[in-house]
């Protein structure tokens, strides 16, 4: 099997996806949004800090007081968080969703343009078909995430997070656009209708589905809450709560990043 680079399915999708006007252009607007978005949380605090100064000048008690000097010294720490996150959540929507649409597309898309069974009789083998689609199709929202990268890990490490915490983060969004991409190409395999819709709706309905896995986190298998996007990131981000549940294997616990890779593989 030849190289994902030398797959010509994947060099299809790629040539039509991000010829280089596209790929400037979705490159340029990705910096931009992170701008917008940076100073968005860049206000937000500044605007928390304000009302802090208000309260300790009206009330002038030492407790005030400590919140506002709290602030003062991590404002920088505080506003890379809240961009990091906005940043983290707003990349797994896409490449999540963006990625399992498009593969629901795939097989079903060839059939409308009557392609599919020109595909089948080529050299190609079946794994390079599938990688190449798998890979190929979300193409572009993976390069988004991939002009989005050094902005979140430079913030991520601005908010204190540790380079493999952000790290984790990539790989486990990786883990779960794939397994999601292998959803859709299954449910376009299935597909006989040529309406986009029916493949809209069947798309969102394994994604609502991959979404309530979260619910599982206090059940008797907490472990299954890991096919859930919201779970590790949830997990990475620190927003789990006072009760941080971790996955059991074999009863010692695990990372919900091993607990993710070994139910997706």
């Amino acid at each position: 099997m030849p190289r994902i680079w030398s797959n010509p399915e994947f060099i299809r999708h790629r040539r039509a996806e991000l010829r280089p006007t596209r790929a400037i252009t979705v490159g340029a607007v990705v910096l931009l949004l992170c701008v917008l978005i940076g100073l968005a949380c860049w206000s937000s605090q500044q605007h928390q800090l304000l009302n802090l100064q208000q309260a300790a000048e009206q009330y002038g008690t030492d407790a005030w007081k400590n919140r506002l000097n709290v602030l003062q010294d991590n404002f920088v720490r505080q506003t890379s968080l809240l961009f990091f996150r906005w940043l983290v959540g707003l990349q797994a929507i896409a490449l999540t969703f963006w990625t399992l649409f498009s593969c629901a597309q795939s097989v079903s898309g060839e059939r409308d343009r009557k392609t599919w069974d020109f595909q089948r009789i080529t050299r190609l083998t079946s794994a390079e078909i599938l990688i190449g689609k798998l890979l190929g199709e979300p193409v572009l929202v993976y390069f988004a995430v991939l002009c989005a990268a050094p902005v979140t890990l430079i913030s991520g490490l601005a908010a204190g997070l540790s380079l493999g915490t952000v790290l984790s983060i990539f790989v486990f969004l990786l883990a779960i656009s794939i397994f999601l991409g292998l959803g859709g190409m299954w449910l376009s395999t299935l597909l006989e209708s040529r309406t986009r819709a029916v493949g809209l709706i069947a798309a969102l309905a394994l994604y609502g589905f991959t979404l309530g896995f979260y619910n599982f986190r206090d059940s008797g298998l907490p472990g299954l809450a890991a096919m859930s996007p919201l779970t590790g990131i949830l997990d990475a981000l620190g927003e789990t709560g006072p009760m941080k549940i971790s996955p059991v294997l074999f009863n010692h616990p695990v990372s919900w990043l091993l607990m993710t890779l070994l139910l997706c593989g």
